[in-house]
């Protein structure tokens, strides 16, 4: 029998105060006990009962007070018929015969009152417990969401700036031809594996003297949104390199065997191309900061070549230039 909950009881029975108050307590300590502690009489029932008999007493006569406080009323009787140190305190005659209907109002009152009184009517060691286990539940519920790896996020395709999202294609320029209305402008059929050859308008006569020189294999990227140049629509884009100090242009070439059509692609980088580039987001624009050809004269994104399944592609001689 828990030493410290007898002497609780003893000390609330010898502190004088509010009898009423002690009676609510023992009113809702007692709605699913026999003895104030454990499952035998002890010290803290006698010195309860002692403190309320005077009270018990007053009130023996008001079915009223009986009602709510069912539970106290119950066990003060069950305690004065089996306490064998009540000295001179007179035995109270109480009638706990409740119909049906007096104990659902007893039940109810009695609910009220543990609801409205802090701690629901538990014991401080009851109540230090439960307290306790509230908050490791609440901190290992924290730990646990803590840990807790959240969902995968997967970027949206907007947000990513893989190449992946270009469709570059090994093509061909079948015919090169000065711009009716642009100076700088050549303007050229290119088959990139598709039904019909695409039009294309490329700023090449400054680097390249005449057109024929265009002719052959090349690199396009195809998914570029079509664009109107001086009144002629322009359906891709050839990939040109360029030397360090802007004098020299290059294509650059698919390696030999390479069929018109396919798409250049880069390790590691998977997915398919966009249907068709925003220009808006200039998704092109920041992919191509990385192009860039190397030493050996290879065509690279951040270091992976532009492949195809017959090699890598390069240029004639343009050392560490931009591609655009």
């Amino acid at each position: 029998m828990p030493e410290e909950s007898v002497e609780k009881w003893v000390q609330l029975a010898n502190t004088g105060g509010d009898l009423r108050s002690l009676m609510n307590e023992v009113n809702m300590h007692m709605e699913t006990r026999t003895f104030l502690v454990g499952n035998e009489l002890s010290a803290a029932d006698e010195a309860v009962y002692k403190a309320i008999h005077a009270e018990l007493l007053k009130n023996a006569a008001d079915e009223k007070a009986r009602l709510s406080g069912v539970h106290v009323w119950r066990w003060f009787d069950l305690i004065q018929h089996r306490c064998e140190k009540k000295g001179d305190l007179a035995m109270i005659d109480i009638d706990l015969n409740l119909s049906m209907e007096q104990m659902k109002i007893a039940a109810v009152s009695s609910k009220k009152s543990s609801s409205s009184a802090p701690g629901g009517g538990l014991s401080e060691e009851e109540r230090a417990a439960k307290a306790a286990q509230k908050k490791a539940a609440k901190e290992a519920k924290k730990a646990a969401k803590k840990d807790k790896p959240g969902p995968t996020q997967t970027p949206k395709r907007e947000e990513t700036l893989s190449v992946s999202r270009l469709d570059i294609r090994v093509a061909n320029i079948l015919k090169a031809e000065n711009h009716p209305d642009a100076d700088g402008l050549y303007l050229e059929q290119i088959d990139v594996g598709d039904d019909k050859p695409r039009t294309v308008c490329s700023g090449l006569r400054k680097f390249f003297t005449t057109p024929d020189l265009l002719l052959g294999p090349c690199l396009c990227v195809c998914n570029l949104k079509p664009a109107k140049m001086r009144g002629i629509v322009s359906e891709a884009m050839v990939l040109c390199a360029t030397s360090t100090n802007g004098s020299i242009v290059e294509l650059v070439m698919p390696p030999e065997g390479s069929t018109v059509g396919t798409r250049v692609v880069f390790e590691g980088e998977e997915g398919e191309p966009d249907a068709q580039l925003n220009p808006k987001k200039q998704i092109f624009e920041k992919i191509a900061v990385d192009f860039i050809t190397t030493e050996q004269l290879v065509a690279t994104w951040k270091g992976k070549p532009f492949s195809t399944p017959q090699g890598v592609c390069k240029v004639k001689s343009v050392k560490n230039g931009g591609i655009k």
